[in-house]
C-alpha cells in the first residue's frame, strides 16, 4: 500500500475513528520512579494521531517506522503486535502518524512510542466499545508498552492518557508504598497517577544535538543498583522530585530550581558510577550560558534529548531561549497539553 494514499484520508467520509495522543516530559523522578518513588511528568503538545478506515484485512502504516500487516508478513511495529496479541481478530486500515517529536537530527526524546502505543490502543478501544476509559486505556497501554521494552515506569504512558502535569508513581508487584491519587492496575504493577493543578502553561525546552536511548541508560544504571552511590542518587532524585511537585504546583520558580540542581548532581553522580554520561559536555555548556540566570536539567533519562531550562523569572525565560538560539542551540517553548487521549471530531 504506497504510503502516498494517506494524504487523501482526511476528506474520506469513510474514516470512522481518529484519535491523538500527546508527548511527555518527565521533569523529576526519572530512575527513582523506577523504585516506587514519584515523579512529575507532563504531557506535551506534540500529537500522535491514529486514523482508521474499514476494511476486510489489518493493516497499520507509521510512516517513518514500520508496517504491520500479518497477510503480507510484514511486522515491523512491535507496540502494536503487543497491543493485538490475544485480541480479537481486528481488521481495517490505520495510518499513526506523529508530529513534532523529531527534529532534523533525530528523536527529541518526547515519548513517541508511548503516544503511539496509546493512540492505537484507544482507536481500539473505540471500536470495540465506543468509547475511551482512561483507565483501561492506561492498563492496556503499559503492559503493551513493557512487554517490548522489558522495563519502564508508566509515566510517559499516564502522560498520553491522561494529559495535563501529573505526580506519578510506578509500584511493581512486589513493593509497598504510598498510594495516592487513581491507582490503577497492570499485568506487572501499579500505577498512581493524581493530576496537578497550578504551574506554568508551558515549558522552555533545548536540543542537545543528540538523541539518547532510554533503555541502553536504564539498563546501564540498573547494574548498580546495589551500589552506595546508586541508593545516594536515587534519594536525592526522589527528594527533588517531592520538591519539584510542591514547586511546580505553586509555580515556585526558586523552589524549582533548586530542585532542578539537586536532580542534576544526583544524575552526574549515578551516570559516573554507571560509567554513562547522563548528564552531557552539552548539558555543563548549557549551565554555563545559563550561570546565575535560571538552571537547565536533563529530562526523561537523561544522556541526550531536551534539556529544560527555568530562568530565575519570565523574563530571564526570554533572554535565555534568545542567547541559547544565538549560540546555535535549538529551542522549543512545549505547551501543557491539558487532554491526554482523544477522540478527534
Amino acid at each position: 500500500m504506497p504510503s502516498g494514499r494517506f494524504s487523501r484520508w482526511r476528506g474520506d467520509g469513510n474514516i470512522s475513528v481518529i484519535t491523538s495522543a500527546p508527548g511527555k516530559m518527565i521533569l523529576f523522578g526519572e530512575y527513582a520512579v523506577l523504585e516506587g518513588h514519584e515523579a512529575l511528568v507532563l504531557a506535551v503538545d506534540r500529537q500522535v494521531t491514529t486514523h482508521y478506515k474499514p476494511n476486510e484485512t489489518l493493516v497499520v502504516d507509521a510512516p517513518g517506522y514500520g508496517r504491520y500487516a500479518p497477510a503480507e508478513n510484514h511486522r515491523t511495529l512491535p507496540f502494536i503486535s503487543a497491543l493485538l496479541d490475544g485480541q480479537p481478530a481486528t481488521t481495517g486500515e490505520f495510518r499513526v502518524s506523529s508530529q513534532g517529536f523529531n527534529t532534523h537530527d533525530g528523536k527529541l526524546g518526547l515519548g513517541s512510542s508511548a503516544a503511539s502505543t496509546v493512540s492505537f490502543a484507544a482507536a481500539l478501544q473505540i471500536l470495540k466499545t465506543g468509547q475511551i476509559v482512561k483507565s483501561d486505556l492506561m492498563a492496556t497501554a503499559q503492559n503493551a508498552h513493557f512487554q517490548v521494552q522489558g522495563l519502564g515506569s508508566g509515566a510517559d504512558i499516564a502522560a498520553s492518557c491522561y494529559g495535563g502535569a501529573l505526580r506519578y508513581a510506578w509500584l511493581t508487584e512486589n513493593e509497598t508504598g504510598h498510594v495516592f491519587g487513581q491507582e490503577i492496575k497492570t499485568d506487572l504493577g501499579r500505577a498512581c497517577i493524581q493530576p496537578l493543578t497550578g504551574g506554568f502553561p508551558s515549558i522552555l525546552a533545548v536540543w542537545t544535538g543528540c538523541s539518547a536511548s532510554t533503555t541502553q541508560l536504564v539498563e546501564s544504571v540498573r547494574r548498580v543498583r546495589g551500589q552506595e552511590a546508586y541508593a545516594s542518587a536515587i534519594k536525592v532524585l526522589s527528594e527533588a522530585a517531592v520538591q519539584g511537585i510542591q514547586g511546580w504546583c505553586s509555580a515556585d520558580r526558586a523552589t524549582l530550581i533548586d530542585a532542578m540542581t539537586q536532580s542534576t548532581q544526583a544524575l552526574h553522580l549515578l551516570g559516573t558510577a554507571a560509567s554513562v554520561a547522563l548528564v552531557t559536555d552539552t548539558h555543563e555548556q548549557l549551565a554555563r550560558l545559563v550561570g546565575t540566570r535560571g538552571a537547565v536539567k536533563p529530562t526523561g533519562a537523561g544522556g541526550g534529548d531536551l534539556a529544560w531550562v527555568l530562568g530565575t523569572n519570565a523574563a530571564n525565560d526570554i533572554e535565555l531561549a534568545q542567547d541559547m538560539t544565538n549560540a546555535g542551540y535549538e529551542c522549543f517553548t512545549l505547551n501543557v497539553c491539558e487532554v491526554g487521549a482523544r477522540r478527534l471530531p
